[in-house]
């Protein structure tokens, strides 16, 4: 009996360091995907209306042409994408909500904005006499590249930074950048602001 004890013995301990071993690897599997979720945000999981609730920003600081979030403030990121027309710029549609008010929306559009009201805003232009042969108008745009998050206006000015999701909670970390378009290279940059959003 001792002998065929011993002969199975071996084989019992290799099946249950085989046993914990699989389950260290699912634990590991799980945990690894729910870190990255927070540091690889989708644009699905972008979608929606987020509004500021707490912001480094001070709204007595003087940034000229700048309006990084105060609380209250907020962004909506809609997943339809857009190409100018020279196909320099694209990204997905957004709007942003400053003092109340949803920016390049037309007045009498009441409510959340849609994908109409962005395109109703928009407008093009060809004419000789413009340096580059066109004007063209149009909404806020963003994109987003791993968990880095930027959103640009048509005459490039965009705030850039990095975000981190935690279910309905977004904090974005960036600046605020001043383009000059045409040979497109960033005039100035302004310190670093930390806002936090929830999702509505």
């Amino acid at each position: 009996m001792r002998g065929t004890q011993s002969k199975h013995k071996p084989m019992k301990n290799f099946k249950f360091l085989t046993s914990l071993f699989i389950l260290t690897l699912v634990c590991i599997t799980f945990t690894s995907c729910s870190d990255d979720d927070k540091d690889n945000p989708s644009t699905a999981n972008l979608e929606g209306v987020w509004i500021c609730t707490e912001s480094t920003y001070d709204d007595g600081e003087s940034i000229p042409g700048f309006s990084p979030f105060s609380v209250g403030d907020g962004m909506k990121l809609m997943n339809q994408s857009f190409t100018s027309i020279d196909k320099l710029v694209s990204g997905n549609m957004c709007f942003l909500l400053y003092d109340g008010r949803w920016y390049d929306v037309k007045p009498d559009v009441t409510g959340e904005p849609t994908v109409k009201d962005w395109l109703d805003d928009r407008w093009y232009m060809e004419d000789e006499d413009l340096e580059f042969g066109y004007a063209e108008e149009f909404g806020y745009i963003y994109s987003l590249n791993g968990n880095k998050l930027s959103i640009m206006q048509c005459d490039l000015d965009r705030t850039v930074g990095t975000i981190s999701m935690d279910g309905n909670t977004l904090t974005y970390t960036y600046t605020c950048q001043d383009w000059k378009s045409g040979p497109n290279i960033m005039v100035s940059e302004s310190k670093t602001f930390i806002s936090k959003f929830e999702k509505k």
